[in-house]
């Protein structure tokens, strides 16, 4: 099954998308901060990156960018509660990073569940495996 990391600093929420993808056919670990991904991404076989983009100590922009340069080939979705005006730069230098897609919450589980399968199945030399489809819910 695809491993995906989930980055979010939020307990709640964190421990919500890890019980949503695993339903829906995905391995997943689960960091309250971005400060150890650079040890797991070289430890662990990580298919895609879901991280929160606005948290303490080390914020979305920062892990993406600490993923290009570990590993680039690994696709990162961006997450967000905002949608003020103020914070466009920060979604724009997501994507600017690579992030296959910056998703506003509350987020759809299918839009999420799609933006990984289509990431993981792009990818060259990715762990593909079955994901399983489940029943549409939103986050």
């Amino acid at each position: 099954m695809p491993m995906v990391l989930v980055i979010d600093d939020d307990n709640w929420f964190r421990g919500y998308l890890t019980d949503v993808l695993e339903r829906e056919g995905f391995d997943v670990m689960a960091l309250e901060n971005g400060l150890g991904v650079a040890d797991l991404l070289k430890a662990a076989p990580i298919d895609a990156v879901v991280t929160d983009l606005y948290m303490p100590q080390m914020d979305g922009i920062e892990i993406c960018r600490t993923i290009r340069q570990i590993a680039p080939h690994i696709p990162v979705i961006c997450l967000t509660g905002s949608t003020s005006p103020g914070r466009d730069s920060c979604l724009d230098a997501m994507m600017l990073l690579g992030a296959k897609a910056v998703l506003t919450k509350p987020i759809e589980q299918r839009a999420l569940v799609d933006v990984l399968h289509n990431a993981i199945v792009e990818r060259p030399n990715s762990r593909r495996s079955t994901i399983t489809e489940g029943a549409s819910a939103g986050l």
